[in-house]
């Protein structure tokens, strides 16, 4: 009996993992900006993005929610765009297509993603926007850090190409003396 009991339980929490919300997506952006609470956005269409989790393997669809408070998000009730299920593997500069943004108004964003087997991930965490005033829009303002680092591994390939290898995914200049 006791065996049988177990079982039952292993059966159960199994199908609850197998439907259970995966790992959330990560280092949402906007605007190509890591931490846009710090700017204003000033473009009444902004681009979305975010890090896919790894153990999604890849993302075959994504929803974005956008709202003027977090509680609208929390619960599902977003009132400015719920993209609903778009389905396809872009994770960059996803352009927002809800109702027309504020001037100087605060708003919220969160992405979840469906995963290679087609299983829905949680919601990420909120990341929260300000727009500035719209008008001559030419782009957002941006504080860039600056580092100098060496390779952590170099190779030459050929005559006159080379592969350098930083340990790090971001967007650099390279400069060779």
């Amino acid at each position: 009996m006791r065996i049988q009991w177990y079982l039952a339980v292993i059966v159960i929490l199994s199908f609850l993992g197998c439907h259970s919300d995966g790992e959330a997506p990560t280092g949402l952006m906007t605007e190509f900006i890591r931490e846009p609470e710090h700017v204003k956005i000033l473009d009444q269409k902004p681009e979305f993005s975010w890090i896919v989790p790894e153990n999604a393997i890849l993302q075959t669809a994504w929803q974005i929610q956008l709202a003027s408070t977090k509680e609208r998000l929390v619960s599902d009730n977003p009132d400015f765009w719920d993209s609903g299920k778009n389905f396809g593997n872009r994770s960059t500069e996803v352009e927002y297509q809800g109702t027309e943004l504020n001037d100087k108004t605060d708003y919220y964003w969160r992405v979840r993603i469906w995963d290679k087997q087609g299983k829905r991930t949680n919601y990420s965490i909120f990341q929260h926007i300000s727009t500035g005033i719209f008008g001559e829009y030419s782009t957002t303002n941006n504080s860039f850090q600056s580092v100098l680092r060496k390779p952590v591994f170099s190779k030459k390939l050929s005559e006159t190409h080379y592969f350098f290898d930083f340990g790090k995914d971001a967007f650099a200049t390279l400069e060779l003396h």
